[in-house]
């Protein structure tokens, strides 16, 4: 409802980062990690997705008065204007989804982790799911640029069809004419889970 939603549109406000004093590993899903020590610092909600930061009996009062009980994680901006959350942990940096799938079924995830809803911000486990980089891919949106809704579909003005082009192993590759935003995007996503991954 609206508190739900008031609720979670403050938490994005309180979204803070770890402090680190050296350098952070900037790799995704480190298996040094074991779900003992994530659940240790952290308190995950499965039906928001958010995380905060728990109480820690070795830390300095000024650092639990600063940090726990706050929301955990940082928001960074994708290619393709999607936000994403990640966390540091330990000084390594993880995805805020790879955590939410080791805290909830205590191991990491075997595959990639899809957002089912689209939006990468929002890591309620029931929003999580394995997927095959196609099904990654496919899900990822259209670019910010795109008009038409659909990935890699874009309207010619002069013929008046629906063109589609994926982009793999740095070249263009051309999809076809369409005469509605539907096939050509489905056409599209023939390609993609044929092997024609977006480089």
């Amino acid at each position: 409802g609206r508190a739900d939603e008031g609720h979670r549109d403050r938490a994005w406000v309180r979204i803070m980062v770890e402090p680190a004093s050296r350098k952070c590993d900037d790799t995704d899903m480190q298996n040094s990690l074991t779900a003992e020590r994530l659940r240790e610092l952290l308190d995950y909600n499965p039906e928001t997705g958010f995380f905060t930061w728990k109480w820690r009996a070795k830390s300095t009062n000024q650092w639990n008065a600063r940090f726990a009980g706050q929301t955990a994680g940082t928001l960074s901006y994708g290619k393709i204007g999607e936000f994403r959350v990640q966390i540091f942990v330990d000084y390594k940096k993880y995805s805020a989804s790879h955590l939410a799938w080791l805290h909830t079924y205590g191991e990491w995830p075997a595959s990639q982790v899809d957002h089912a809803n689209g939006v990468h911000a929002d890591n309620a486990i029931g929003n999580l799911r394995l997927a095959n980089a196609c099904q990654n891919q496919w899900n990822r949106g259209a670019n910010r640029t795109n008009t038409s809704g659909f990935k890699g579909v874009s309207f010619r003005k002069d013929l008046g069809s629906w063109s589609a082009h994926i982009r793999a192993n740095n070249k263009r590759h051309f999809l076809g004419h369409h005469s509605t935003p539907e096939s050509a995007a489905e056409a599209y996503r023939r390609a993609s889970c044929a092997g024609l991954i977006l480089a």
